[in-house]
C-alpha cells in the first residue's frame, strides 16, 4: 500500500516508523501496478535538508565548513610553523629583577644594608669547590669559628641604679651596677653622682679642666676591659656606647666617650662640643704624642643640624689600630642597632701606637667631660652605657 503522507524525519527525537509514517521502499510488483510504496518529492527533500544541516555541523572529506567538527580536528592535527621567539616580540617585557642577586652584575652586594652584628645562626650561601653545588652555612660553622656574634660585656642602665654620691670618698674605685668603675677628679665637680631615675650626672664646677694632656683634670668615669673579663688582644674589635644628654652651649665645653690606657697615658675618643657659636662633633686621639684631631663634623661655626637630635655616641676600636666614631638616636631609652648608627669618621694608629695599645694591660672604656672656660655650668647626664666586643 502506497504511503503518500510526508514523514516528519524528526531529529534527534524518535523517527517515523518505516511502513507506517514513512515508506519501507517496497517496489511495485509490476510496471504501473502501483502496489508498492509511493515516495513523494517532499520525502527526499526532507532527507536532503537534514543531510545538509548535518554536513555543515560535522563536515566531510570534501569540505570543512568553518566551525565544523572536522575543521576543528584538522586544525589540531596540523603542526604550527616553527618560530624563534625574540624579546622584541613582547613589547612590554621587563626581564631585569632589580632585587635579585645576579652572577653577571657587579657591585650588587655592596649596595645591601650592613649587618654589623651577625648572629651565630645567620646564614650564608656557598658554592662547594668539589662539585659546584649550592649550600647554606651558618656563621658559627665558618672556618675558625666559635661564631661571629658580638658579645655584650656591659649594658648598664644608670637610671635603674641606687642613688650614690661618687664625690664621697674622693677619687678611686666605685661599685656601680655590680661593676667596678674608677672615677677621677671628683674635686672639680659640683655633682658627680648616680641618681636613681635620672642617670650618671657629671656637673663641672668653674675649674678650667682638660683630659687631653698627661695631667687630666676633667671628670672621668671608666671601667677596665679586664674587669669585664676580656683581653683586648684576643678581640677583633671592641665598642663603647652611651646614651646621654647635656647642656653644651659654651666654647670649650666637651662631652667625651672612648678608650684610654689607664695609668699609662693615651686615649682615643669622640667629642660632642661647642665652639665658635656652634655645637659639633669631633674625634681624635692622643696615644703617644700630642692630641690629634682626626676630623670635625660641624666645626665650621654652624650647628650641625643632623647631630642636634643625636643622643647616642659610639666609639669602635679595632685591634689592628683602626678606630671609628658614630652617632645615632635612641628609642625608648634603648640603643639603636649598629646598622642605624651613622659613621662620622675613622682614623688609624701608626704601627708603634697600635702595638702599645695591644700591649696595654689597663685598657678601659671611659666617659669624660671637660671645660676650658670658668662658667661652671657644664652638666652632662648619661642614662645608659654599653660595651660589646667581637
Amino acid at each position: 500500500m502506497a504511503i503518500e503522507t510526508p514523514w516528519s524525519t524528526s531529529y534527534p527525537g524518535a523517527q517515523d516508523t518505516p511502513g507506517s509514517e514513512q515508506p519501507d521502499l517496497t517496489k511495485d510488483s509490476a510496471p504501473d501496478v502501483k502496489d508498492g510504496d509511493r515516495v513523494l518529492d517532499s520525502h527526499p527533500e526532507a532527507l536532503r535538508d537534514k543531510l545538509q544541516a548535518l554536513a555543515v555541523k560535522v563536515g566531510d572529506d570534501g569540505d570543512l565548513p568553518a566551525g565544523s567538527h572536522a575543521a576543528k580536528i584538522t586544525a589540531l592535527e596540523v603542526a604550527p610553523p616553527a618560530h624563534a621567539h625574540l624579546e622584541a616580540d613582547i613589547a612590554d617585557l621587563d626581564h631585569f629583577d632589580a632585587t635579585a642577586v645576579h652572577t653577571d652584575e657587579v657591585s650588587e652586594i655592596a649596595t645591601l644594608a650592613d649587618e654589623a652584628s651577625p648572629a651565630d645562626t645567620d646564614l650564608f650561601i656557598m658554592e662547594r669547590a668539589g662539585d659546584g653545588a649550592k649550600r647554606k652555612v651558618e656563621a658559627q660553622n665558618l672556618p675558625g669559628g666559635a661564631g661571629l656574634g658580638v658579645t655584650v660585656l656591659l649594658d648598664l642602665d644608670f637610671t635603674a641604679e641606687a642613688t650614690q654620691n661618687l664625690i664621697t670618698g674622693g677619687d678611686g674605685n666605685k661599685t656601680i651596677g655590680g661593676k667596678t668603675f674608677y672615677v677621677d677628679n671628683t674635686g672639680n665637680a659640683t655633682k658627680f653622682a648616680v641618681t636613681n631615675g635620672v642617670g650618671l650626672e657629671m656637673d663641672h664646677d668653674a675649674t678650667n679642666t682638660s683630659v687631653f694632656g698627661t695631667t687630666r683634670t676633667g671628670l672621668i668615669a671608666g671601667i677596665r676591659l679586664t674587669d669585664l673579663g676580656i683581653d683586648f688582644q684576643d678581640l677583633s674589635f671592641v665598642r663603647v656606647w652611651m646614651i646621654f644628654s647635656h647642656n653644651v652651649d659654651q666654647d670649650f665645653e666637651h662631652v667625651q666617650l672612648g678608650f684610654e690606657r689607664k695609668h699609662i697615658g693615651g686615649f682615643v675618643g669622640a667629642t660632642w662640643h661647642y665652639w665658635a657659636g656652634a655645637r659639633s662633633f669631633e674625634s681624635g686621639q692622643r696615644w703617644s704624642g700630642a692630641f690629634v684631631n682626626v676630623n670635625g663634623v660641624g666645626s665650621d661655626g654652624v650647628d650641625t643640624t643632623d647631630l642636634l637630635n643625636d643622643d647616642v655616641m659610639m666609639v669602635k676600636l679595632y685591634s689592628a689600630g683602626t678606630f671609628e666614631f658614630y652617632t645615632g638616636v635612641s628609642t625608648g631609652g634603648n640603643f639603636p642597632s649598629a646598622g642605624d648608627m651613622r659613621l662620622r669618621n675613622r682614623g688609624q694608629f701608626s704601627d708603634d701606637e697600635a702595638m702599645r695599645m695591644t700591649d696595654a694591660s689597663e685598657m678601659a672604656a671611659w666617659i669624660a667631660t671637660k671645660t676650658s672656660n670658668t662658667n661652671g655650668n657644664l652638666e652632662t647626664t648619661v642614662t645608659r652605657m654599653k660595651v660589646d666586643a667581637k
